[in-house]
């Protein structure tokens, strides 16, 4: 989290900068990531293992806090990051609305600004592991079942959100897996088209022909059929457009390698477009 945070901000603060080399970054995410909870760890466990004080006992399997204070291993670095990344946080935020309102103060308004502190909250606020400061309060009221529960909520959702904003909605992540759902989907409808489609894409297309006509005799053109059932409905709703939406030469081609080919060209043209 620390070494996503610094990166964001060098990337924020030095816009017009060449960048760090691969290898520097690899060195300063080894370090953050492993370095420095290793030797934490292992400065622990030397001071506390010895006497039996590690872990607690008679209870939780967790870090000890009325003997060694072992606890205070996992707090204080935590705290740290949760702090050091709460600044960073405010000083993109900062960042990102004076860019904006300085390009044109005239085109920002109060609710488009809002609107990119809550987007921008909601995707850095997991992924910096800022939820985990509610930590505090476990510590301060053990026995608040509401923050309790807050805190065991966004924390165990952290890798969720980080998921859903730092992966999936990626432009890097979602058009190369979109071009490839795309690819897969077209290829089996040219099998369906040449008979050689799976098993279980037999009975789809058994439901096409009986409805309808599955390819028009014009420029090999897709159908547009009713689907008798739910299982028919992505090829019928969304197919159809895909497949009439491709060149004609590559709707048309004469074996399953040589579409495969147009087509793999194709979608990397529209990945470099976009």
């Amino acid at each position: 989290m620390l070494a996503s945070a610094l990166l964001l901000l060098y990337r924020t603060v030095s816009v017009f900068d060449g960048g760090l080399s691969k290898v520097s970054m690899l060195v300063i995410g080894f370090v953050l990531g492993y370095g420095a909870p290793l030797i934490i760890a292992t400065v622990t466990i030397a001071a506390t293992a010895p006497s039996n004080e590690y872990t607690r006992e008679n209870s939780v399997c967790w870090l000890n806090w009325y003997e060694s204070k072992a606890l205070l291993a996992f707090v204080i670095p935590a705290l740290l990051i949760v702090l050091i990344n709460l600044i960073i946080l405010v000083v993109v935020l900062y960042k990102i609305l004076r860019r904006r309102v300085g390009g044109n103060a005239a085109q920002s308004g109060e609710k488009h600004v809002l609107v990119v502190i809550a987007r921008s909250l909601a995707v850095l606020t997991p992924f910096f592991g800022i939820t985990w400061g509610l930590g505090v309060g476990t510590m301060v009221k053990p026995d608040d079942m509401g923050i309790l529960i807050t805190f065991a909520l966004f924390n165990s959702l952290q890798g969720f959100f980080i998921l859903v904003f730092g992966t999936l909605l990626d432009k890097k992540v979602c058009i190369p897996l979109a071009a490839r759902i795309k690819f897969k989907l077209l290829t089996l409808a040219y099998k369906v088209r040449d008979g050689t489609a799976p098993i279980y894409l037999n009975p789809l297309a058994k439901a096409y022909i009986s409805a309808r006509p599955l390819w028009s005799s014009q420029d090999c053109r897709l159908a547009v059929p009713t689907p008798r059932s739910g299982q028919s409905r992505l090829f019928s709703c969304i197919v159809p457009q895909m497949w009439n939406d491709l060149p004609n030469t590559t709707r048309t081609a004469a074996s399953f390698s040589i579409f495969k080919k147009l087509l793999k060209t194709l979608l990397f043209r529209e990945h470099l477009l976009n």
